[in-house]
C-alpha cells in the first residue's frame, strides 16, 4: 500500500468491490477521493467504475473512467443524461496514485490527480459548465458500489486506501500534497 503497515482494500476482480450507505445522494458539496492502484489496462475499456449507486440497472448516478481511459464521465442522476468532464486525462496504471473529485457550493466539478489540479480539457473548471442536483441518488436500494457501477462489466480492477467521501465540503482549492499517512478516526 501507499503507507507502511497498513491494509489495503482489494478490489482487484468483478467480485470485489465495497458497500456504503449512500444516505440519500449528494446534493451540493463533496468531495471524493482515495489512493488508487488501478491493475488493468485502460486501453480499451468503456466506463469502468469509480463508484456508483446502482448495482442493477442503468439509470442511477455514476462515475467511471471511460473512452481508452482518457476522461472522467459524470452522470448526475437518472433522466439528465452522461456529462463528460475530462478529457484527454491520462489515467495511471500499475502505480500508486491520489485522486480527488470535487464539487463546490456552486456545482462546479474540480479533479485532482496526486494533488495537482486537472484543468486541460475541463469545460467545469473553467465556469463554462455547472452541473446541479443531486448526484448518487436512487430509489431503489441505498447503497454506494465503489470500483463498481451497475454489473461486473463495469467493475474496476483497483487497489484503494484511505477512500474518503466528504458530502458538503469542497476540500481542495488549490494545488495541495496528497496526505502522506493515513486519516485517523
Amino acid at each position: 500500500g501507499v503507507f507502511a503497515n497498513t491494509y489495503i482494500t482489494d478490489c482487484s476482480s468483478a467480485t470485489k468491490y465495497i458497500t456504503a450507505p449512500d444516505n440519500g445522494g449528494l446534493s451540493g458539496a463533496f468531495t471524493i477521493e482515495s489512493y488508487m492502484y488501478i491493475t488493468e489496462s485502460l486501453s480499451n475499456i468503456l466506463y469502468k467504475g469509480i463508484i456508483g449507486s446502482n448495482p442493477s440497472a442503468g439509470g442511477a448516478g455514476y462515475m467511471a473512467i471511460v473512452s481508452n481511459g482518457t476522461s472522467i464521465d459524470f452522470y448526475c442522476g437518472a433522466g439528465t443524461g452522461a456529462e463528460p468532464i475530462w478529457t484527454g486525462l491520462t489515467i495511471p496504471t500499475n502505480q500508486w496514485f491520489h485522486l480527488a473529485i470535487q464539487r463546490s457550493s456552486t456545482d462546479y466539478f474540480s479533479l485532482y490527480l496526486n494533488g495537482v489540479k486537472q484543468t486541460s480539457g475541463n469545460s467545469q473548471a473553467t465556469g463554462s459548465t455547472a452541473k446541479s442536483g443531486t448526484v448518487f441518488d436512487n430509489n431503489l436500494d441505498d447503497l454506494y458500489y465503489i470500483t463498481r457501477w451497475h454489473s461486473p462489466a463495469y467493475s474496476l480492477s483497483a487497489y484503494l486506501q484511505d477512500f474518503r467521501i466528504s458530502d458538503g465540503l469542497e476540500r481542495y482549492t488549490t494545488n495541495f500534497t496528497p496526505h502522506t499517512e493515513p486519516w485517523k478516526g
